[in-house]
């Protein structure tokens, strides 16, 4: 009887699980509205244009397969905001730190909160003018990375805190650096 009572749990945990996963997913109408914004970037523009130019077959359809959003609610309102992606080799360098855009859905379509770079961008515990604080973290060699830390100041994310941790030895050594300015451009 006990067995059967852990192997029912687990099933409904696994498709609970599987519901969860599912609910965090952008539509493809959401995902085709992103694509379509992060298009008018200047970067990627540029990118593209490069890309079209030879390196890449198919150009914008095939950073269209690199793309990816995913629904996160950053304030507690229940309305997600979008964590969208675009991990196409070209753009994201020889350390695989990829170009990231946070958006908020208004009734005049989608509002810019972040635009970024690197290989994650985390939710952290601390809120910000009741927007969860983001940290976007990436490599810069094989023995050292930098984060970022980014707050939302009422209007969209800004870069309050940046660090270098240096892998080298081991004991990893954190150091607080002056944060330089990277955006993608409309």
């Amino acid at each position: 009887m006990k067995k059967s009572v852990l192997a029912l749990m687990l099933v409904l945990g696994c498709c609970g699980i599987g519901f969860a996963q599912k609910s965090k997913q952008a539509t493809a109408q959401e995902k085709k509205d992103l694509f379509q914004l992060i298009l008018k970037d200047k970067n990627v523009r540029e990118a593209l244009t490069d890309l079209e130019g030879g390196e890449l077959e198919g150009g914008e359809k095939e950073l269209a397969k690199s793309f990816s959003v995913e629904k996160k609610d950053l304030n507690k309102d229940a309305q997600p905001e979008y964590l969208a992606t675009l991990d196409n080799g070209f753009l994201c360098g020889a350390h695989a730190n990829c170009p990231r855009w946070v958006f908020r859905k208004t009734g005049n379509g989608y509002r810019l909160l972040l635009t970024t770079a690197g290989e994650d961008l985390t939710t952290q515990k601390t809120l910000s003018n009741k927007f969860f604080d983001l940290r976007s973290e990436g490599s810069n060699s094989a023995v050292e990375y930098s984060y970022s830390i980014y707050k939302f100041d009422g209007s969209e994310y800004q870069k309050t805190d940046c660090f270098t941790v240096n892998n080298e030895k081991k004991k990893p050594k954190t150091t607080r650096v002056q944060c330089q300015e990277w955006r993608f451009q409309n």
